[in-house]
């Protein structure tokens, strides 16, 4: 199958890609940023660029990564979510919901039109300190940790209502807390 992969610079979204791959299947990974990134999520970028086509600038919604869905995918697996400093007071989850569903009925559309009938969900806690800022970590499993899961918790109902409107197939992940 052709994959377009999401949020492939993330822990996670490597070992997913990883495994996609060694399974045999075709993965196109749209990255938001622009290739720059450093220490850990740098070498994890480097070794998706060895597994599979990378793309950079081509965050969820843009004019670019609208183009790239409207090649011939077979699945959408959304793992990316912009979630940055998620622990800081000064969060603003209406910003990072609406960034995480930006455009989403046409790129679920553009998507359909070229034959994807898949679309898989994929959510996880961050690394250790991720997102934390200059505030200290939760607890494990309190509020504010179960909510770093990516794209799944940042608004399901409306997920599911856009894919299901659109006919596709989709299946939601979540990975547990390893803390």
């Amino acid at each position: 199958m052709r994959i377009l992969f999401t949020g492939a610079s993330s822990f996670t979204g490597y070992w997913f890609v990883r495994e996609l791959v060694a399974a045999g299947h075709e993965v196109v990974a749209a990255c938001r940023g622009g290739g720059r990134y450093e220490g850990l999520r740098g070498e994890r970028v480097q070794m998706v660029r060895e597994l599979c086509e990378t793309r950079f600038s081509c965050a969820f919604g843009t004019g670019d990564f609208l183009a790239l869905a409207k090649t011939s995918f077979d699945v959408l697996c959304h793992h990316g979510a912009q979630v940055g400093d998620y622990r800081s007071p000064d969060f603003d989850p209406y910003r990072a919901a609406a960034a995480n569903l930006y455009r989403l009925p046409e790129v679920l559309r553009a998507l359909k039109d070229r034959g994807c009938g898949r679309l898989v969900l994929t959510g996880s806690v961050f690394e250790a300190n991720e997102g934390a800022g200059s505030h200290s970590a939760p607890k494990p499993n309190s509020p504010s940790r179960r909510c770093a899961s990516t794209p799944i918790s940042s608004t399901p109902r409306r997920w599911r209502g856009a894919r299901r409107r659109r006919g596709m197939s989709s299946c939601d992940v979540t990975l547990p807390s390893l803390t």
